[in-house]
């Protein structure tokens, strides 16, 4: 056979069985195409939420930056678990406005801090 002639039925092959191949995803892409809503990943159950407690109990430094605060703050003495205690502890003696006022407190002052930066 001549060259053309050739590469015309190396590609009618090749057509036929990625048809083939693609073929069998057909029906998933027509489900999903016909579903109201869509999950992503589709194949995994969602998780859990996770309250930030746990994100920070669970967290260790990994990065240069991450390891050299965590080193400070370290060597200052000031420790995540011992501000969490000591916030909670402050919590429980004002009374419900009060949290209310110092919860605002914090969020004007995040607030200021990320306009600052």
């Amino acid at each position: 056979l001549a060259v053309p002639a050739a590469e015309r039925i190396g590609r009618q092959e090749a057509y036929k069985k990625m048809s083939k191949e693609i073929g069998r995803w057909q029906p998933l892409v027509k489900k999903n195409r016909e579903a109201e809503t869509l999950q992503f990943p589709l194949n995994e159950p969602p998780n859990a939420r996770m309250a930030t407690s746990t994100l920070v109990e669970d967290f260790h430094p990994e990065n240069d930056m991450e390891k050299e605060v965590a080193k400070l703050l370290g060597e200052s003495g000031v420790e995540e678990k011992t501000l969490m205690e000591e916030e909670d502890l402050e919590l429980n003696k004002l009374s419900v406005e009060q949290v209310k006022e110092r919860r605002a407190q914090l969020a004007k002052m995040r607030a200021l801090m990320f306009y600052h930066e």
